[in-house]
């Protein structure tokens, strides 16, 4: 493993694990019937004219969020960053992705929510299986090998957490 992708890995695990450190709050979001996404324009680098923000989809009703899924978003959202920084060192990888048993999911580089969104089923493949087996209780940080998606666009690398609710 080189030693930029040693760094990123702490880097994520640092804030993974410690998101009261974070001061992050809550993006902005948007409700859409059962789902929600996140409401704030994208960005671009101005160097070369390319999105910079993640896009965060999920399900449930805002309004009703629990504290802790609040938090876990805004620690999803703080991860674009270091999303941004992974795929100049990780160029073979063309998504990243931060999938949560809450049910949303921030994906890098933006796609729109139309194209691309949370589903169950990203809770069911082999990767989310192998979180699973972990069990919830155990709150760890796993990746994935690089895969290709089902859409054949590239690979992938993905992160995933539990975080337990009371």
């Amino acid at each position: 493993m080189s030693k930029h992708l040693l760094v990123f890995k702490s880097l994520l695990n640092t804030i993974l694990n410690t998101p009261d450190e974070l001061h992050a709050k809550i993006p902005p979001l948007r409700q859409d019937g059962s789902l929600f996404f996140l409401d704030k324009p994208i960005r671009s680098s101005l160097e070369e004219n390319k999105r910079i923000s993640g896009n965060i989809t999920g399900f449930g009703q805002i309004d009703k969020f629990f504290l802790e899924k609040k938090q876990e978003i805004a620690m999803a959202n703080a991860l674009t960053p270091a999303f941004v920084a992974a795929q100049k060192i990780i160029a073979e990888a063309n998504w990243f992705y931060y999938i949560s048993v809450e049910q949303f999911v921030n994906i890098y580089p933006w796609i729109g929510r139309d194209s691309w969104r949370f589903s169950d089923r990203m809770l069911t493949n082999v990767h989310a299986k192998k979180i699973q087996a972990l069990g919830v209780e155990n709150n760890k940080v796993v990746w994935s090998s690089p895969y290709i998606d089902a859409a054949g666009t590239g690979g992938h690398k993905l992160l995933f957490r539990y975080w337990c609710l009371p």
